[in-house]
């Protein structure tokens, strides 16, 4: 069953602000809302979650986050995630 959030709930989700949010659905760069009645709109969370990923993805500082992390899991030679690791 797919969900949907509100326009408050995906400002909370993203930390982006009500305009910010439909200058980037204007440029393409933020997954548009789907309608929902008359006067009503709403996201996918899936949608949300395929952006946050992309924005995550092309961010230098979390792809070097990343890097490290993996390196850390790799010389503790964690082979198996334990509730609350980084490491997977």
């Amino acid at each position: 069953m797919a969900m949907i959030l509100r326009i408050k709930a995906v400002k909370e989700l993203t930390g982006l602000g009500r305009s910010s949010i439909y200058d980037k659905i204007k440029r393409n760069e933020f997954p548009p809302p789907i309608s929902l009645g008359p006067r009503a709109v709403g996201w996918l969370v899936s949608d949300l979650d395929i952006w946050l990923n992309a924005q995550a993805a092309s961010s230098p500082r979390h792809i070097a986050w990343r890097a490290a992390q993996s390196a850390r899991c790799e010389l503790k030679g964690q082979k198996s995630a334990r509730k609350g690791s980084a490491c997977a």
